[in-house]
């Protein structure tokens, strides 16, 4: 389909198995079945370009039919592109009766909204939005194999023996979609998985090292680095009654999956910059729901920026965000804000080993058990660093919750094992399925577990059942002397923390655990070494706010951590990243940066910079470095303010005058400014274009570039509508002061004339007291204009109509009057009579104000 075609409102009726495609059916030129191998020989393909569409299109399938679905399009042993910018929207896959009634949709092999592909390469750069699959509500309790919101996807055989490419890729998005399972897309795998095809990662002789070799070999994958949102399941009635002690409960295939459901064999991959939001499920897995299907959340973004994230996703049973039921490596994923009505409120582990690296679990809540994490059932789950903050959980387990009651024992219970070293287990960082060079190159900093809560906000970080000796807590050699783990351990009704003990394995009912943080050595993180992770010297950086003696400190200093443990980085090759200032703030001071010298007046490191470990900074040898706040006083900033006025000819008086419209310049040229230079002919007259002049640019006092041609700001005498501010007041507000400034006057009210001079003025603190700011009267110098002539003369007392008043004035000149300056040509006069007035630092009854540059 090329750019700008539209197939729309397209309407297929059909019963037969192998049906659907309403606006379009590929295939190659072979039947395909439930054990069809795929063929390189046998391939078509259906692309469509940026700006095609298809819109509104349905199948409709009158009875269960293996192999049949796509509302839009049916594909087999096909390439399938939709491309960046094409769209696929309003389309479904409906079961319904001849009468009309829905159908209970428990035929095998059937799906797909959007999209049916079976033994297909499905690239989705393009979007599906608001596509579902319709069918009345699967209310049995095995298992069952239809659904997919927007994508059917079903691979039979694609192993690298095989070496077709049968990969699915979701880089677009997928919007607005439902269906009785996996409300986005509905993956089946029978290939290369756990236990199949070539036996990819089980077992010593596991040819592949790493995650990304993983992710490669599979063929038939199915990856996301795009979105899922706001898609959802409507399998209400067909949950299980959630157990503690029932492995069964959820033993089945294909259900849940608000994203993404994956069933029986095959791997599912949140790549980088993949971003599961808001979905929902009636049963399992908020975000993705998984059984015989591996999950990997992997950030392979070029510049490790890409982390996946499962936000605000949910479930009525279990999993809110995501559930894994077979072997999963889960690396650098956010799972956050999201719930279930049951176990598991962030992700729910059970039939398969698993391995976190660096993963966040925050915010995530459970009606009854792990408000966090879940662990059920089978096998541990292997946590290298990362978080779980801030989870609560109805019952138990705030943050995590571990109930290994089926293949444990006493003597070698299941549970949760913080970064068990390789080395106990023949180069393997997980006992069961993956080497240690599958986390090469990576930095293990310690785990934080910390600030979870149980039923009514009782400390509750890590859960274990008090009856059940199966389970453990343990972290593994070399781990001991650098863990930083720090969690509440609980049954339920009592903690069994106890201070200052050493954290190691522990298992009901004699657990015995501390605070970890309080008695080990923060500074310690994991690196991989050889076919070993291995304990190095790291270092932390804390802030110290360095307040200056006198000043009031504001907010405090950053810190750089999770929940109250520090973050350590490795000596060798590892860089933090220094802090801003967060809250941190001294009255009268600016911040300037840190310094690892609390006497410093220089600042080496600023935020953003990259500090690397170095023994100079670290003066105790402790791996604990310090940053001091270097600080500088803030300049002051004056408000200062005169008043406009004019001749009220019939009364022989002055009165305010409005509108009145002022720019303002700050000298910064090389000569001294003064009475003997204003008018000598070396120093110019303030405007734009001026080297010798930074025009005022803004309302407070901001400054533009010397020489700038940029208009600069107008302070404009008041009308006296605003509070504090009488008629013909202007304030000239952020001044330095001594600085020399020029004032100019732009425009004049009408009826008066506009002045060619100009008025330099200096701000000076007036003799009221600290704070209160003038303009400095004995320092006014009149500037002739380009015409020669002096502008008129500030005054320092008015006679009104309401009588005398004292101040600084400025008149305007009528258009018939000839202005009247002061005695001297180059000098202002504050004059009453001819006299010269001798007062200093008049002040206008407005307090000035300091503030921060």
């Amino acid at each position: 389909m090329l750019d700008g075609s539209a197939i729309r409102d397209c309407r297929l009726k059909a019963s037969a198995a192998g049906a659907g495609g309403a606006a379009a059916s590929v295939s190659a030129a072979r039947s395909s079945g439930a054990s069809t191998v795929p063929s390189a020989s046998y391939r078509a393909s259906f692309a469509m370009e940026e700006g095609a569409s298809i819109v509104g299109c349905t199948t409709t399938m009158t009875a269960n039919a293996t192999f049949s679905g796509g509302g839009a399009v049916r594909a087999t042993d096909a390439d399938v592109s939709v491309g960046k910018g094409a769209s696929i929207s309003g389309c479904s896959l409906e079961y319904r009766a001849a009468s009309g009634a829905l159908i209970d949709a428990v035929g095998t092999v059937q799906g797909g909204g959007a999209l049916f592909a079976n033994n297909c390469k499905v690239d989705l750069a393009g979007s599906v939005d608001d596509c579902h699959m319709v069918s009345a509500e699967n209310t049995g309790t095995g298992d069952f194999f239809s659904g997919g919101g927007a994508l059917f996807v079903y691979d039979y055989g694609c192993t690298t023996a095989v070496g077709v490419d049968c990969r699915t890729s979701v880089s677009g998005t997928v919007t607005g979609c439902t269906a009785l399972a996996g409300g986005g897309a509905f993956y089946w795998s029978q290939a290369d998985g756990y236990d199949q095809g070539d036996n990819l990662w089980v077992g010593p002789s596991g040819p592949l090292t790493s995650a990304d070799q993983v992710v490669a070999r599979v063929l038939d994958a199915f990856t996301v680095s795009g979105t899922f949102s706001e898609c959802s399941t409507y399998d209400v009635n067909n949950r299980r009654t959630a157990s503690l002690t029932s492995y069964a409960d959820y033993e089945r295939y294909g259900i849940g999956g608000g994203a993404v459901c994956g069933a029986y064999t095959g791997l599912v991959v949140l790549d980088g910059g993949a971003l599961l939001q808001s979905c929902s499920t009636g049963s399992e897995g908020g975000g993705v729901s998984s059984w015989g299907t591996s999950v990997f959340c992997l950030d392979r973004t070029a510049d490790g920026r890409g982390v996946p994230a499962v936000l605000g996703c949910s479930s009525g049973g279990i999993a809110g965000g995501v559930s894994a039921g077979a072997s999963a490596h889960i690396e650098n994923v956010t799972v956050k804000d999201c719930k279930a009505g049951t176990l598991g409120g962030g992700l729910y582990i059970y039939s398969g080993s698993t391995t976190l690296y660096d993963c966040d679990v925050s915010g995530c809540t459970a009606g009854t058990y792990g408000g966090g994490i879940m662990q059920h059932v089978v096998h541990d789950l292997f946590m290298y660093g990362g978080s779980v903050t801030g989870n609560h959980a109805g019952t138990g387990g705030g943050g995590i919750a571990l109930v290994g009651h089926w293949g444990g024992t006493p003597s070698a219970p299941r549970g949760l094992s913080f970064n068990y070293p390789a080395s106990l287990n023949g180069g393997y960082t997980n006992p069961v399925y993956y080497k240690t060079a599958i986390l090469q190159d990576k930095i293990v900093a310690p785990s934080v577990v910390a600030g979870n809560t149980q039923a009514s906000s009782k400390a509750s970080d890590i859960w274990t059942p008090p009856s059940s000796p199966v389970t453990r807590i343990a972290a593994s050699g070399g781990f001991l002397p650098g863990s930083k783990v720090g969690v509440t351990v609980s049954d339920g009704s009592s903690a069994y923390n106890k201070a200052r003990t050493q954290f190691g394995s522990a298992s009901q009912p004699n657990l015995d655990l501390s605070p970890f943080a309080s008695d080990v050595d923060a500074t310690l993180v994991a690196s991989y070494s050889g076919s070993t992770l291995r304990w190095v010297e790291g270092f932390t950086v804390s802030y110290d706010a360095n307040v200056p003696a006198g000043a009031t400190l504001e907010g405090k200093p950053p810190f750089d951590g999770v929940a109250g443990i520090p973050s350590a980085y490795a000596r060798s090759g590892g860089t933090a990243t220094v802090q801003g200032a967060g809250t941190l703030a001294a009255r009268g001071y600016r911040f300037v940066g840190w310094s690892p010298v609390a006497s410093s007046e220089e600042a080496p490191y600023t935020p953003g910079d990259l500090l690397a470990y170095s023994a100079a900074l670290d003066a105790d040898g402790d791996g604990r470095i310090v940053l001091y706040a270097v600080w500088e006083k803030a300049p002051v900033r004056a408000d200062v303010s005169f008043v406009k006025v004019g001749a009220d000819q019939e009364a022989g008086t002055r009165m305010p005058l409005a509108g009145a419209r002022f720019n303002v310049y700050r000298y910064v040229g090389d000569v001294e400014l003064g009475p003997d230079t204003v008018n000598g002919g070396s120093i110019d007259l303030a405007s734009p274009g001026s080297a010798q002049w930074a025009a005022v640019m803004g309302p407070s006092g901001e400054e533009g570039q010397p020489g700038g041609l940029d208009e600069p700001y107008a302070f404009v005498s008041s009308d006296g509508s605003e509070p504090g501010a009488p008629a013909g007041t202007v304030t000239l507000a952020g001044l330095s002061p001594d600085a020399w400034y020029m004032l100019v006057e732009a425009s004049a009210p009408a009826g008066y004339q506009l002045p060619t001079g100009q008025w330099a003025f200096r701000v000076v603190e007036s003799p009221e007291g600290s704070g209160s700011y003038a303009i400095d009267a004995s320092t006014l110098l009149a500037r002739q204009g380009s015409d020669g002539s002096l502008p008129p003369a500030f005054a320092s007392s008015i006679q009104t109509a309401e009588g005398a008043r004292e101040g600084l004035f400025l008149p305007n000149v009528p258009v018939f009057e000839l202005p009247r300056t002061g005695t001297a040509p180059w000098r202002l006069l504050l004059a009453a009579a001819g006299a010269l007035m001798a007062a200093v630092g008049i002040a206008l009854g407005s307090r000035a104000r300091r503030s921060r540059a």
